[in-house]
């Protein structure tokens, strides 16, 4: 059901549709990270749009230098690509970068992806979805492989996260702290309850203890 809504399953019937503008992160419970990479290289994939917006303003920069440039136009994108650069706070990439890893307590920047274990290439492939920043947001097991101190930091970066978070979960714990609806899914029939996972818990007894009566 997860990789239906994240996009990578096809084969269903039915349809599954996401409307235009929105964007759509997902983490596998085994994500595939690009061999030959460095873990840097890989976070800094969740900031692609930054990065590149950086190269171009390097680009610009560099054709100050032809004196047969168009400047008016040159100074125009310059302009341009500042302002989106300031309100990504861009400048500060690296150490933001920095800081993500070490709250996921992911492996050294320059170690190659390749000799990871699978706990390892989680907390890479997290940390990259994570600086992406999608309009939803889902997480298959996020909580695997994942310390305490970890997993306290996730709980609170997921409750301030700004778009919309599916998470599929086996612990209860997690889901306590951070659902505000719970789906559940049984026999082909989807329900809804308001709330987290106690709140979910209560509300089926009182509805089993109503069922019994009649």
């Amino acid at each position: 059901l997860m990789k239906i809504f994240a996009g990578l399953d096809t084969e269903f019937t039915g349809e599954a549709s996401i409307l235009p503008g929105y964007s759509i992160g997902y983490l596998e419970q085994e994500p595939e990270l690009e061999k030959g990479k460095t873990v840097m290289e890989i976070v800094k994939e969740g900031a692609a749009e930054t990065v590149a917006l950086l190269e171009e303003f390097d680009k610009v920069n560099e054709a100050f230098g032809d004196p047969d440039a168009d400047f008016d136009k040159l100074c125009n994108r310059q302009a341009e690509i500042q302002e989106k650069l300031d309100a990504l706070d861009a400048w500060n990439l690296d150490a933001n970068l920095e800081l993500a890893m070490e709250a996921l307590r992911c492996p050294p920047a320059e170690q190659v992806v390749d000799v990871l274990s699978g706990g390892e290439r989680r907390r890479v492939a997290l940390c990259r979805l994570l600086l992406q920043k999608p309009d939803v947001l889902i997480l298959d097991e996020p909580t695997n492989h994942l310390d305490i101190d970890t997993i306290e930091w996730l709980e609170g970066y997921l409750k301030k996260y700004s778009g919309a978070v599916v998470i599929v979960s086996h612990d209860r714990y997690f889901i306590d702290q951070i659902a505000t609806t719970i789906y559940e899914i049984e026999y082909r029939k989807c329900t809804k309850y308001k709330g987290n996972y106690s709140d979910y818990m209560d509300q089926k007894a009182i509805s089993y203890a109503s069922l019994m009566k009649q």
